[in-house]
C-alpha cells in the first residue's frame, strides 16, 4: 500500500471516529410545551450540559449510517485503482496451420510435401465441420516478416515468429485459438516453442512420412600450423543416421580446385561420427563434397574459407624485443615487429592510449614491494586457471590505482590496486605484471612458473575466439550459402505419436479486464452526502 493510501485511511479513521463520539455523546435534553392556563408544580432546572453515554444511540439514527456510508465510498475512491472482472467469450475455433515446405519434404513417393497437404487438408475440413476458420501457410519459403497478431495472442514458436507473414495481423476474419504444424521432423528438432499459449491448449504437431537413411556433412575445425613444424589440419566432420544405402565418399578441393586426400583413409560406412582430416598448404576457399546413395543432398556440399593457415601472429613490442620473452613466444606463435594487421595479437608494457585500441597482453611496468597481500580476487575466473595465488601473492608487483575503462578487476591487492584484469568483447585484452625477476631472468625458471601459467592462460584468452576459419557454411549447386539446414539431416527419426483431429475443438475464452471505479465510488460517496444533508435539515428543525 502507497503512502498516500496510508494516510487516507488515518485521515478518514479520524473522522470516523469523531462522528461516533459525537453520536455518543450526544444531549437527552428535549422540549416540553406546557399549557400557560394550567397550573404545574415547579419543574426541575433541565442540566444543558447531561450526557448519556449509549452504544446502541448512534446505531438507531439514519444520519450515522448516511455518513458511515459516505465515509466508506469515500476511503474506497481514494484506495480502489480499478476491478479485475474475469469474463468468458462464447466458444469459438481458429486454425493456423503451418506446413512445413524445407527441402528434406520433398522426399520419398509420394512426398513428405504431399503427405503434409493432405493432413492440413483433413483439417481444414474437420475446422470447417465445427464452423471454425483455418488459414495455411508455408514455413519456411514465405517471405521474411513477423507474426504479430500470433505473437500477440500468445502463439509465439521462435522461428515462425521470422518467417510468418505479417499479413495475419491485418486478418481479422478468423480469432485464431489454435496452432498446427505439419512437418517430417519431430518438434524438438525444428521449432522451439515458447510457452506462453493463448488458450492453455498447445500446438498440435502432425509429423509425416517415413524414415531415410542420411549422411551430412555436419562442420569443420581447423589447426594452424606452428613454429615447430606441425602442418596446418583441417577436418571435416561427417554425421550419418541410418544404415547408408550404398557406397559413401568425401571430396575436398583446395583454392586452386585441385582435390586432396585424406591424411588417413576411413571406411564411412561405419556407423557414428566420422572425422577425417586433411593437410592443407595455403590460405583460401576449400569446399568438401559428399557422395550418397540416397539420402539429403542438400546438407551435401559444404565450403570453408581460411584467413590464414598460420596462427595468429604476434607484434611485440621493441622495449621486448631482446627480452626472454621473445624465445617464448616464437614456440607458440609467428613475432613480428612492424606494424600488426587486425588479425595480430599485441603483446608490450602497459600504456593507457595503446591498450585502448589494440588487442593483446600488457604488462604493468615497474617493480616493488607488495606486503599487503591480496584484497580481491575472482577465484572462477579462467586467467587464474592452474593459478597457485599463495605464490601469486608473493610476487613483487605495482598495481594500478584505477581500472582502466572497459577492463574488469581479476586480481587486486588489499590497498586496492589492479594487479590482474581482462576487457572482453571485440578486442580482448589482459593486463598483468611482470614476472618476479623481471623479462632479464628465465621464464622457465621455478621462481617465474606461477607467472607463466598466467601468461599462458591469458594468451588463450585473447587468442581463442580469433579463429582461423573466417566462414563456413552449406552450399547449393551455385555456391550460394545455405543455412539453417544442419536439421535436415534429421530425416532417419521415425514418426512420433500424432495427435488426433476430435482433440482440436472449440475454446471458450476467460479473459481478465480490468475497469476504471474510483471515480464512481465518488459520486456513490457524494450522492449518500447529499442524502445526509436533506434528511438532517428537518431533525435539526425538530429539535
Amino acid at each position: 500500500m502507497t503512502g498516500f493510501g496510508l494516510f487516507a485511511i488515518g485521515g478518514v479513521s479520524v473522522v470516523l471516529l469523531a462522528v461516533i463520539v459525537r453520536y455518543m455523546r450526544r444531549s437527552m435534553v428535549r422540549s416540553v410545551s406546557i399549557s400557560a392556563l394550567q397550573f404545574l408544580p415547579e419543574l426541575a432546572s433541565a442540566r444543558q450540559k447531561r450526557v448519556r453515554w449509549q452504544i446502541s444511540m448512534p446505531l438507531q439514527s439514519p444520519l450515522f449510517w448516511l455518513r458511515l456510508l459516505f465515509l466508506a465510498l469515500l476511503l474506497a475512491a481514494l484506495l480502489a485503482d480499478g476491478v479485475s472482472i474475469h469474463t468468458q467469450r462464447q466458444a469459438s475455433l481458429g486454425v493456423l496451420i503451418v506446413v512445413d515446405h524445407s527441402p528434406s519434404m520433398a522426399m520419398g513417393k509420394p512426398s513428405r510435401l504431399q503427405l503434409a497437404n493432405q493432413k492440413a487438408e483433413d483439417v481444414r475440413a474437420h475446422v470447417s465441420a465445427l464452423k471454425g476458420c483455418s488459414k495455411t501457410i508455408a514455413f519456411p519459403s514465405v517471405p521474411i516478416g513477423a507474426a504479430q497478431a500470433i505473437a500477440r495472442d500468445g502463439f509465439a514458436p521462435a522461428m515462425l515468429i521470422n518467417s510468418l507473414t505479417d499479413s495475419l495481423e491485418r486478418d481479422q476474419s478468423c480469432d485464431w485459438t489454435h496452432l498446427v504444424v505439419i512437418s517430417d521432423l519431430p518438434p524438438q528438432a525444428m521449432l522451439a516453442l515458447e510457452g506462453r499459449e493463448r488458450t492453455g491448449t498447445p500446438p498440435f504437431w502432425f509429423q509425416v512420412g517415413t524414415p531415410t537413411s542420411n549422411m551430412a556433412i555436419s562442420g569443420a575445425h581447423f589447426s594452424p600450423e606452428t613454429p615447430e613444424g606441425r602442418d596446418a589440419d583441417l577436418e571435416i566432420e561427417l554425421e550419418d543416421y541410418g544404415k547408408p544405402s550404398g557406397p559413401v565418399s568425401l571430396e575436398l578441393y583446395g583454392p586452386d580446385d585441385k582435390r586432396l586426400d585424406p591424411v588417413e583413409a576411413m571406411d564411412l560406412g561405419v556407423p557414428g561420427r566420422k572425422r577425417l582430416h586433411f593437410r592443407v598448404s595455403e590460405a583460401g576457399r576449400y569446399r568438401a563434397l559428399l557422395n550418397e546413395t540416397g539420402g539429403l543432398a542438400i546438407d551435401n556440399r559444404f565450403e570453408i574459407t581460411l584467413n590464414s593457415i598460420a596462427a595468429m601472429p604476434v607484434i611485440l613490442d621493441e622495449a621486448l624485443s631482446q627480452s626472454s620473452l621473445k624465445p617464448l613466444l616464437e614456440k607458440i606463435s609467428t613475432v613480428h615487429h612492424t606494424n600488426p594487421d587486425q588479425m595480430s595479437v599485441s603483446i608490450g608494457l602497459f600504456a593507457p592510449d595503446a591498450v585502448s585500441v589494440k588487442r593483446g597482453i600488457f604488462f604493468l611496468q615497474g617493480e616493488g614491494t607488495r606486503s599487503s597481500g591480496l584484497g580481491y580476487f575472482d577465484g572462477s575466473n579462467e586467467l587464474l586457471r592452474s593459478v597457485d595465488l599463495d605464490l601469486f601473492e608473493k610476487m613483487p608487483s605495482t598495481g594500478l590505482k584505477v581500472v582502466p575503462e572497459g577492463f574488469k578487476a581479476v586480481v587486486s591487492d588489499a590497498d586496492g590496486a589492479l594487479l590482474l584484469a581482462m576487457r572482453e568483447g571485440d578486442n580482448r585484452a589482459v593486463l598483468m605484471p611482470l614476472p618476479p625477476g623481471g623479462f632479464a631472468s628465465m621464464l622457465l625458471e621455478r621462481a617465474n612458473q606461477t607467472w607463466l601459467v598466467a601468461f599462458l592462460n591469458a594468451f588463450r584468452y585473447v587468442n581463442e575466439d580469433r579463429g582461423q576459419i573466417t566462414a563456413m557454411a552449406h552450399v547449393d549447386d551455385t555456391g550460394a550459402p545455405l543455412y539453417d539446414v544442419a536439421f535436415e539431416s534429421d530425416v532417419a527419426k521415425p514418426v512420433g505419436l500424432n495427435p488426433q483431429l476430435e482433440d482440436i475443438r472449440p475454446v471458450a475464452e476467460i479473459r481478465q479486464e480490468s475497469h476504471v471505479v474510483w471515480p464512481w465510488l465518488l459520486l456513490a460517496a457524494l450522492l449518500a452526502l447529499g442524502l445526509e444533508r436533506v434528511l438532517d435539515q428537518p431533525l435539526r428543525r425538530r429539535i
